[in-house]
């Protein structure tokens, strides 16, 4: 009854944490939020081999062995049937869950450090779990006649699990999992004969038990905080971004993360769709003469690519020509990064079969993408200034007219000078 009360207790404190704590984190960027579950098994099978002996059995050379050996096996079906399991993890990076599950079984509790594996995905995150623990259980029955049976066991499990996180909003995800649990314990069973029995005896029994569990379970989990709930921040323009930005105010007004999710309406910004609905936005610009381009990067909210990478680029013959980040977006209806991009890296989308890396994913260019940034290039150099503007040539300063003098007009006919006084002879 009392298993049965804490249960009860743990769903409604787990539930109403999945529902207070929901909060938009996106946590399919996993890195730094806290996970609360709850899970049940659906299906389980499990082996038991069961060894019993007097615990006051007489033992040595010649002396028959006491013991009663016992193999079963035995399929539960139902949620719950083989116990509910509640768990507290906190992701310490995106792809590393570090934390600990508490199963309740009948009259007995498991308590299970575990450290899981979460592999990249968009929605769907599968995962490797590894455990290790110890479970223990104590039953004590009396009789109305004062008979008492006492048992208590311990034992020690270790295990693995497979399944998927399989996010349904960006704080809950459901979570099936496949485990394989193996045990091994040992336990004592008392019975104290009763005061009115004749008949009856107290005794004791060593129990030793041993196993293998095979378990499909279903959870929930609430994924709380996270790296993507922190607020979008313009990340500092450092090295080559730094210099070839001086003097770019009016190539920079956009580049804001506010800016992002009004770019598509921006007659400034040139539009190119990308696979997968995908964009790259690429910056219109006064000063094409520069050697990068301002660009934006930008993904569905769906998607988790450009969720925490750092490292955007386009592969090269010489090394990889890299995006400078100067800001992004990471909440919203679309993930963003901007920043500077060498015009080598256009240039290579446009007239090759390179593709955009982001992290350890490579993002594919249609044919119709790269004939519009080829467009986007040819503009540039069509708008490229004269030779005297590129090599920033002094302009010659204009000549003024003395203080007080009224300039002729432009078309104005020109004055002859005056002849000369004829000097009188003496």
């Amino acid at each position: 009854m009392l298993g049965r009360t804490i249960r009860r207790g743990a769903c409604v404190a787990v539930g109403l944490g999945c529902v207070l704590g929901a909060r938009p984190a996106q946590a399919a960027n996993l890195t730094g939020a806290v996970q609360l579950s709850l899970d049940g098994s659906l299906v389980s099978y499990s082996t038991l081999k069961t060894t019993t002996k007097p615990s006051d059995a007489p033992s040595g050379i010649g002396v028959p062995d006491p013991s009663v050996e016992t193999n079963q096996s035995s399929t539960t079906l139902g949620v719950l049937n083989s116990g509910l399991g509640i768990g507290f993890g906190y992701s310490a990076t995106n792809n590393l869950l570090v934390g600990v599950r508490t199963q309740f079984e009948g009259d007995g509790v498991a308590f299970l450090p575990r450290l899981e594996i979460i592999f990249d995905g968009d929605r769907a995150r599968p995962f490797l779990a590894g455990m290790v623990g110890v479970a223990s259980a104590s039953q004590t029955t009396e009789a109305p006649t004062g008979e008492k049976d006492e048992t208590s066991a311990t034992k020690y499990l270790a295990g693995a699990s497979l399944g998927v996180h399989a996010f349904l909003t960006d704080t809950v995800s459901i979570d099936p999992m496949l485990t394989l649990e193996g045990f091994s314990g040992s336990g004592t069973s008392k019975h104290t004969a009763g005061n009115l029995s004749t008949d009856d005896m107290d005794s004791s029994t060593d129990v030793s038990v041993s196993g293998v569990s095979v378990l499909f379970t279903v959870g929930f989990s609430a994924w709380l905080g996270g790296h993507a709930s922190a607020p979008s921040v313009l990340a500092p323009v450092t090295g080559a971004a730094a210099a070839d930005g001086a003097g770019e105010a009016d190539d920079e007004a956009d580049d804001s993360p506010a800016g992002a999710m009004a770019e598509q309406a921006d007659p400034n910004w040139v539009e190119i769709d990308l696979p997968k609905q995908r964009r790259l936005y690429l910056q219109k610009t006064q000063h094409p003469e520069r050697r990068s381009a301002s660009v934006r990067f930008a993904e569905p909210r769906a998607q988790w690519a450009l969720v925490g990478c750092a490292q955007i680029s386009v592969p090269d013959g010489g090394g990889p020509q890299e995006l400078h980040e100067t800001g992004r977006v990471e909440n919203g209806e679309q993930h963003s990064v901007s920043g500077k991009l060498p015009l080598r890296a256009l240039t290579l989308l446009a007239t090759s079969a390179a593709r955009i890396r982001v992290c350890n994913k490579e993002w594919p260019v249609s044919d119709k993408s790269r004939r519009a940034i080829q467009e986007y290039l040819d503009g540039r150099a069509t708008n490229r200034p004269s030779s005297d503007e590129d090599l920033g040539a002094p302009a010659k300063p204009a000549e003024t007219a003395p203080a007080g003098a009224t300039a002729p007009p432009s078309d104005a006919t020109p004055t002859p000078a005056p002849a000369p006084v004829p000097t009188p002879a003496p």
